[in-house]
């Protein structure tokens, strides 16, 4: 039987730490959250953010939106479908 040792790529791939998501997405995501904090409690309880996501960046994209939703007191929910994933803030106590 014969084994081939890892190549360069492989070991690359295989050693290197989780990345987060997308700056743009991140930036998104910001956005709507700051948007929402803006806005009048009467005229708008919550938003939705879309943003593009890859197969495997959907434990990134929930650990950040969890992230930006504990900082900004609010509660984030998350839809995700194929190549893209809705992310909802909404204010806290809110249904």
């Amino acid at each position: 039987m014969m084994t081939q040792a890892p190549s360069r790529e492989h070991v690359v791939l295989l050693t290197r730490p989780p990345v987060r998501i997308a700056r743009p997405s991140e930036d998104a995501l910001r956005v709507g959250a700051a948007t929402l904090l803006r806005a009048s409690m009467e005229m708008v309880l919550s938003t939705t953010v879309v943003v593009g996501i890859g197969p495997d960046d959907l434990d990134a994209l929930q650990d950040v939106a969890g992230e930006i939703a504990a900082a900004s007191d609010l509660d984030v929910s998350l839809r995700p479908h194929v190549g893209c994933c809705a992310v909802r803030f909404r204010r806290r106590g809110q249904t």
